[in-house]
């Protein structure tokens, strides 16, 4: 089904709640089955910043991401995992089976400057 521009607008004004990285119940309470089980990715960013996701059951991680890239209005020109782990909209992510997450956890590494495209 196509996105309209109205569910894009939903996806990415709805507020979802702060789980910490470290709680995995809150993880399944909050995000749901597609969570179940989830796997930890960490996006680790040059400056050694990292951005913690909740990657949903047989949900390939890079694919996902790269998904969301089609569908990100604001995406950038030539957009790397660091930039839509960190910006994109959560509705969007959740879509494509990811949730950003608080905190850091031990988990698949991915490198922030990978290009997805």
């Amino acid at each position: 089904m196509a996105l309209t521009e109205r569910t894009l607008w939903a996806l990415a004004v709805a507020e979802y709640p702060v789980v910490d990285a470290h709680d995995y119940d809150a993880v399944h309470r909050t995000f749901g089955p597609a969570f179940g089980p989830w796997l930890p990715v960490a996006v680790r960013h040059g400056s050694g910043a990292v951005t913690v996701l909740a990657v949903g059951g047989n949900t390939d991680p890079v694919r996902a991401l790269t998904a969301v890239v089609g569908e990100w209005a604001r995406c950038p020109e030539a957009p790397t995992a660091g930039d839509v782990a960190r910006e994109a909209p959560q509705g969007l992510l959740l879509r494509h089976g990811l949730a950003r997450l608080a905190g850091e956890v031990v988990g698949i590494d991915i490198p922030g400057d990978l290009p997805l495209r």
